[in-house]
């Protein structure tokens, strides 16, 4: 356990992959959020913020408590590098909370021209106390630890360097030593390291030279909800869930059942799973080793393990109130037979009353077109809210 008596509740730290998965998260109850701008991020295939929304996805974070975190993760070169004083300018005058930077030039660059705290990434795998305090001179606030590295050991390297510590406990993880892998590269020929990872180690493979052998470029799915009391009880800062190019049904999910473990852990020391809000959509065979130090055959996801089952998916979002209605958008083709409901923001689940169902105009309807609108009566729904669909084939 760390050593201080008084245990805080740790960060959960939710990803944004644009201003709205980012709202969403939120009001779902994310402490912090983790977002990219036009460039500088190791995410380029995600739907990343403009200027316009990065100075609007600020502004929501702070009015409703929590921190806003840009990353500037990606390895530049000399003539990307002379862009970024302009662009961490901006983000001085956004107030953003916090960077996550790995390459030293960011990182001298951003202190050099700001005041803004500088988390440092995964990506520089940072292992131990001694590369830490290293850090720590350099003018860093917080090390997101090399995915690797145990809850155990993160607790240590927090008491010995002072710094605050992160580490990733839910998502998809890469096979590569603390996500540096060059797989993309060579299969479609682009710079994981430079934000252009294409998830060529998640397709299935197969060797020409031997029938029978198994094949596994990447890991299973990481799951460290059960040992959230762990994390909580050494202190560990954030909790910080991957996925910025995964749905808005996934970050609510998974913030909620992360929000609830951290407070039944702070309550009683317990843990009350609240698994239901993970299971339900697709995801590889999960595994909480590596938060234990433990890296062996187990944790590889191999082809024949397959995908657990969906259960639901994104069916859509509430929008806003109109009146005496509220207006819907759906994401996938809806009618009076699909079991549709409202995820609440404590996680209470909220049946959609077909009968109620009504385009625009108010003329009742018995389904709905992929991004078409469509009200409700029900007034305990509220904007922000997603809408999943459940026993769903696909997510």
């Amino acid at each position: 356990m760390a050593s201080s008596t008084l245990i805080q509740k740790p960060e959960v730290l939710a990803p944004a992959g644009n201003l709205h998965k980012l709202q969403v998260a939120v009001r779902y109850g994310a402490d912090a959020v983790y977002m990219a701008g036009p460039q500088f991020g190791l995410r380029q295939g995600a739907d990343n913020l403009t200027h316009t929304e990065l100075e609007q996805a600020v502004r929501f974070c702070h009015s409703h408590g929590a921190k806003a975190y840009v990353v500037l993760n990606g390895f530049l070169f000399q003539k990307e590098l002379q862009a970024l004083p302009d662009f961490v300018q901006f983000l001085s005058e956004l107030r953003v909370d916090a960077v996550i930077a790995s390459d030293l030039g960011v990182v001298s660059t951003v202190l050099e021209h700001s005041s803004i705290p500088v988390h440092i990434s995964t990506q520089a795998s940072v292992f131990n106390a001694q590369h830490t305090a290293f850090w720590a001179e350099m003018g860093a606030k917080r090390v997101i630890l090399a995915r690797e590295t145990s809850i155990s050991d993160a607790a240590k390297i927090k008491e010995i360097s002072g710094l605050e510590v992160e580490l990733f406990v839910h998502g998809s993880m890469c096979m590569a030593f603390s996500g540096r892998c060059t797989i993309s590269n060579f299969t479609a020929g682009r710079d994981s390291n430079r934000g252009g990872c294409e998830h060529s180690c998640r397709l299935p493979y197969q060797l020409n030279d031997s029938a029978d052998a198994h094949t596994y470029f990447s890991s299973k799915d990481l799951n460290g909800l059960s040992l959230v009391p762990e994390l909580v009880g050494h202190g560990i800062d954030s909790l910080k869930i991957e996925g910025r190019m995964k749905s808005a049904l996934y970050v609510a999910s998974t913030v909620l059942a992360y929000q609830s473990a951290c407070k039944s852990a702070l309550a009683n020391g317990t843990f009350e799973d609240p698994h239901f809000l993970l299971d339900g959509f697709s995801h590889r065979p999960y595994t909480a080793k590596p938060l234990l130090g433990l890296l062996d055959a187990d944790t590889a996801h191999f082809q024949e393990q397959g995908r657990e089952p969906t259960r639901f998916a994104l069916a859509g979002h509430v929008l806003e109130q109109a009146g005496d209605r509220v207006l819907c958008q759906a994401k996938v083709a809806l009618h009076a037979d699909s079991r549709v409901e409202a995820l609440g923001f404590a996680g209470d689940i909220i049946p959609l009353d077909w009968d109620g169902v009504t385009d625009v105009l108010g003329r009742p309807v018995q389904k709905v077109q992929p991004n078409q609108m469509f009200t409700v009566r029900q007034s305990q729904l509220q904007a922000l809210m997603v809408l999943r669909l459940s026993d769903a084939t696909r997510v």
